[in-house]
């Protein structure tokens, strides 16, 4: 059986030096202070940490040094995985399943804009990819920055196809229309907004808990 996830995320920022790699130490610090304020998981390269902007042995590197420090346990860890192309998604997935991590949020194919039977097959094709090394997804819905909307449906119809793979929804829309819908329509998958300010609103109709910066 696949535990629900619950609880607060927070996504971690990504600090750099002048030089434009990133500021291990501060890292690592921002990190654990997260966690000790009462953080129930960390979501290292989401959108706040710049994902994009790091390659991809920079996320992998970062990522190991987050376990090998003893900053966090692979079990706290959510981090972003989702790219452009499926083999890079496959790659850093993969990476953190086998670093033991909880889950990994996965933003759908950006810049150009799919169907939702292509989105369908992006998952579908990243989860058969992995096969048993497949973890624990969350849909990363964030359309204002992709342009690419992942929709109640298509939420509902992931969950329904990899019940024990696509678990979770990060609902970075701003809409909490979408949000309510997303709950709704999936019943199976843990909603988490991405403004703490929803967060009760949203427990109160069987969120999992919020994933905010």
């Amino acid at each position: 059986m696949t535990n629900r996830l619950t609880g607060v995320v927070t996504p971690l920022l990504t600090p750099y030096e002048n030089d434009l790699s990133i500021a291990e130490s501060l890292y690592l610090d921002h990190a654990a202070f997260c966690l000790e304020g009462g953080a129930h998981y960390l979501s290292p390269f989401g959108t706040t940490g710049e994902a994009t902007s790091n390659t991809m042995n920079e996320r992998m590197g970062v990522l190991e040094r987050l376990v090998t420090s003893g900053t966090a346990r692979p079990g706290q860890l959510m981090p972003g995985t989702g790219l452009c192309n499926i083999e890079d998604t496959v790659t850093l997935t993969r990476h953190a399943s086998e670093l033991g991590c909880a889950a990994v949020m996965v933003l759908p194919p950006f810049f150009y804009p799919l169907s939702d039977d292509g989105l369908f097959r992006y998952y579908a094709q990243l989860i058969e990819t992995l096969g048993d090394k497949a973890p624990q997804i969350i849909l990363y819905n964030i359309p204002q920055n992709t342009g690419v909307p992942i929709s109640p449906t298509l939420s509902a119809r992931l969950n329904e196809a990899f019940p024990e793979h696509v678990v979770a929804y990060k609902d970075s829309s701003g809409d909490w229309g979408n949000t309510a819908a997303v709950i709704k329509a999936a019943p199976g998958l843990s909603v988490f907004p991405a403004s703490e300010t929803l967060l009760a609103k949203a427990m109160a109709l069987g969120a999992g808990g919020c994933i905010s910066a």
